[in-house]
């Protein structure tokens, strides 16, 4: 049987394609994608925990009073070897028996006399103690607050915290605010570093 003139010539059509080989690289680039994705979690990871530990250590005086987190950080100190600040908690510290009156010797100051004590379960540091006087309205006529170096004397100074469930007497002079203060009363706030 005769091929027509016209009709294509498959041998000579399959000649003429040129073969190019074709390289088909599916374990390289794959491989270097997962790679550099991995790289870059691990990075991300490592500067997220960096960054963690950064403000874990950076607050630790804030955070270690944290009941929650104070183990964490109790763990980590024993490992690193530093010293935890002591627990916080001023709803427990109590005052009574603020008595002021004339000071027995300098005319114009006063002696004020009071019992603090710690009711936490563990011991803190002393507190900051603000004084105010109001009139008999109670508008504040004065108010001062002072830092245990200036309401601590004697053996109490040398404590550096308060025991717990030990009353401690505090007594200092200070200048009299004048006739119109004839109230007063003591607020504690949190002594912290600056």
């Amino acid at each position: 049987q005769k091929e027509s003139a016209s009709a294509p010539n498959i041998k000579d059509f399959m000649s003429s394609i040129e073969i190019e080989p074709v390289t088909l690289d599916l374990n390289h680039g794959g491989t270097r994608k997962f790679l550099h994705a991995l790289t870059s979690i691990i990075l991300i990871l490592i500067l997220a925990m960096a960054l963690g530990m950064q403000y874990l250590t950076y607050n630790m005086n804030t955070l270690a009073k944290t009941p929650q987190l104070r183990p964490f950080y109790s763990k980590a100190c024993e490992f690193l070897g530093c010293t935890l600040p002591l627990q916080s908690d001023l709803a427990a510290i109590r005052g009574k028996n603020l008595l002021i009156r004339s000071h027995p010797s300098k005319p114009g100051a006063l002696m004020v006399d009071l019992i603090i004590t710690n009711y936490a379960p563990f011991p803190q540091q002393f507190p900051l103690l603000e004084l105010t006087f109001s009139d008999v309205n109670s508008f504040p006529v004065a108010r001062r607050r002072f830092k245990p170096d200036e309401y601590l004397s004697g053996a109490l100074l040398k404590l550096g915290h308060m025991p717990e469930r030990t009353p401690l007497h505090v007594s200092m002079a200070i200048l009299d605010p004048g006739k119109e203060a004839v109230n007063y009363y003591v607020v504690f706030y949190e002594n912290t570093p600056n």
